[in-house]
């Protein structure tokens, strides 16, 4: 009986909302963006993606499972993300090596490491709908690329390696407020996330989530965005002119805790990403009628309160964050306020009974507690169960089982 070894990480990533979004690409490839953008990542006690990724030498193929079903392993993002992962992990220090054949101890000894020869096995999932406009993309592959960077051992920046997957993947590196920099180098070296405040800065903003609906988009972000490119006049004036200017502002205004100024920032870019899609040929509709409702609701309890106390947002980045979605960022609680307003607003009359479902029963998902603005500053990383269930291992483990 010969002995094989294997090594499981297991890690989660949170979602990321953009503030100043992103939108078009000018390497496809590379998944370079003509603009810079910003973006709060959210608690992952709502909204994350969770990931486990084996490797051994026992496997003949790498392989993907997505919320329970297997998937295809050569989308070309995928395979990007696990070549980058894999190229620089065949860089790691002569050092942390051993023999390629053996699993290695990494230098900080926190966990084993395997080759990077050796095939994996991943599994993934979402505790929100994917594909619907939830940032799915984003929270999956930035978590992808730091399961697979702990498992490799590949240290250093890793947001360039979640933007092979996802643009906006790389925001999700993060917690707190975060700026992806579109860059200026052709082989996208420059083009990374960093953190521009932690989470800790503005504890009192929240985030409201109203999901219409959790059906896929009738067109993804990425072909939005290549239609966008090829057809709209107004795309590169907001990426060279407008957005710049928007993101030095927005960012002053994070830091100045200044929420009326970072409102209406924040709503004039989504509104200026949505009349881009208008003015794509075909058009794209990422609003419904719903949507629209929800947008007066949000107006109408901002003049009624003689101040901005919520932020309305609409968007389909890269990172999913749909047409469907109202992001409504808050001073102090006023959940409670909204969903009842939400409550009448939405009131289903006789006829939307004759007719079908009312837009109240539209509003498939509602988050009923105030979801904080940011995750930790590191990706979490699960503890494993080994064979004993009463017991708990490491955070990161590897383990050894009997083969013939």
């Amino acid at each position: 009986m010969a002995e094989t070894s294997s090594v499981r990480i297991t890690c989660t990533a949170p979602v990321n909302i953009a503030i100043i979004k992103y939108w078009g690409k000018r390497d496809e490839e590379l998944i370079l963006p003509l603009n810079s953008s910003l973006s709060i990542s959210l608690h992952q006690d709502q909204l994350k993606s969770t990931t486990t990724a084996v490797a051994s030498p026992a496997f003949s193929e790498d392989k993907l499972w997505l919320n329970g079903q297997e998937k295809s392993v050569q989308e070309s993002r995928l395979q990007a993300l696990l070549h980058e992962v894999r190229r620089r992990a065949a860089k790691r220090p002569l050092e942390d090596v051993q023999r390629e054949e053996e699993v290695v101890e990494s230098v900080n000894s926190e966990h084993r490491l395997a080759p990077p020869s050796w095939h994996v096995h991943i599994s993934s999932k979402n505790n929100f709908p994917t594909g619907a406009g939830l940032a799915s993309s984003a929270s999956g592959y930035a978590c992808l690329a730091f399961t697979l960077a702990q498992l490799f051992g590949v240290r250093g920046e890793l947001s360039g390696i979640a933007r092979r997957g996802s643009g906006s993947a790389c925001r999700s590196m993060y917690g707190g407020v975060v700026r992806w920099t579109h860059g200026e180098q052709a082989d996208g070296a420059d083009s990374i996330a960093v953190q521009v405040i932690p989470e800790s800065y503005w504890p009192e903003l929240r985030v409201f989530i109203l999901v219409v609906s959790d059906l896929q988009k009738a067109v993804s972000s990425s072909e939005g965005m290549r239609r966008s490119v090829a057809t709209s006049r107004l795309l590169q004036h907001r990426a060279t002119v407008l957005v710049p200017e928007l993101l030095r502002k927005a960012e002053a205004a994070v830091k100045a805790h200044d929420f009326p100024a970072f409102s209406q920032l924040a709503m004039c870019d989504s509104n200026q990403l949505h009349a881009i899609c208008l003015d794509t040929h075909p058009p794209i509709f990422y609003l419904n009628d719903t949507s629209r409702q929800i947008m007066r609701l949000v107006h109408a309890y901002n003049q009624a309160c003689a101040e901005i106390r919520q932020i309305l947002q609409y968007s389909s980045c890269e990172h999913h964050i749909s047409r469907d979605m109202l992001h409504s960022h808050s001073r102090d609680s006023t959940f409670d306020v909204l969903f009842l307003l939400s409550q009448q607003w939405w009131r289903p009359s006789i006829s939307d009974m004759r007719s079908g479902p009312s837009l109240w029963t539209h509003l498939e998902l509602l988050i009923q507690s105030v979801i904080l603005p940011c995750s930790p500053n590191y990706l979490l990383m699960e503890c494993k169960a080994n064979s004993n269930p009463g017991l708990l291992t490491s955070f990161i483990h590897s383990h050894r089982q009997r083969g013939s």
